[in-house]
């Protein structure tokens, strides 16, 4: 899942791990400084560990996001054990366009821009009040983000949801999710598995059993998909014809 070549930076014992975080030692040449532009053994074991922790939620179906751990927010779990500022990044250069060289050969590099994260909630608490939601999520540090917290925190996994009655398979023609269980959560998904927008059914007061997406919400995605969790936490992924053919789903 990840290599062990920062193990160098990691620490010995749970009791040695906000130290060996905060460590502000220049990693040796000679080692493996994957420390996201920090160049310390406490850079290298926040960076390390955080990407271990990125890894082990695509293990539990989590995609890509433009922040928190499933970005590159892993980088700074630190700041999640510890008080205090962040320690200091070397400057980066980042171009949009350019060439590096691999084993000798010339790479064509090109970057690329990130998708803007849509948050819907369905439930008591209105889209006025996202505000501080927006700026939390803009803040890039390792947390999970609400879509992620919602499909894990109902997970077959980890939760107890399974013990509900299955009242059926999820079904999926067109634009339009039919969900005997109940909806708990959809995911809109880019072809390289990058989540685009989300729904959250968890806070509404009564079981939503059928819901259409708009074209609005896929014209722009390549090749769109969707993952689907009902209430009883089985997880449908399922790419979307736009032309209303029915594709059977693929369960997780």
């Amino acid at each position: 899942m990840v290599g062990s070549s920062g193990l160098h930076s990691w620490a010995p014992d749970v009791s040695s791990v906000v130290s060996c975080l905060t460590r502000p030692i220049p990693i040796d040449s000679s080692l493996l400084d994957d420390s996201g532009f920090r160049g310390t053994l406490g850079g290298c074991y926040a960076t390390t560990l955080g990407a271990a922790l990125h890894e082990m939620g695509h293990v539990f179906d989590l995609v890509h996001s433009d922040f928190g751990v499933m970005a590159r927010g892993f980088e700074e779990l630190d700041l999640f054990f510890t008080l205090g500022n962040p320690q200091p990044r070397r400057q980066q250069k980042v171009e949009t366009t350019g060439r590096t060289c691999c084993g000798g050969q010339e790479i064509s590099v090109r970057a690329r821009p990130p998708t803007k994260v849509t948050s819907v909630s369905f439930g008591f608490r209105s889209m006025g009040n996202d505000k501080e939601y927006k700026e939390w999520d803009r803040d890039g540090k390792a947390y999970f983000h609400r879509s992620a917290a919602v499909l894990l925190s109902g997970h077959p996994w980890f939760g107890e949801c399974r013990q509900l009655e299955d009242k059926g398979p999820v079904q999926i023609i067109g634009l339009e999710v039919k969900v005997p269980n109940g909806l708990r959560l959809i995911e809109l998904h880019t072809e390289d598995d990058r989540l685009v927008k989300y729904w959250d059914f968890t806070k509404n007061p009564t079981k939503i059993h059928r819901y259409c997406l708009s074209l609005f919400d896929v014209k722009d995605v390549i090749q769109p998909s969707v993952l689907i969790q009902d209430v009883t936490g089985k997880i449908v992924t399922h790419k979307l014809n736009l032309n209303a053919s029915l594709i059977p789903p693929q369960s997780i």
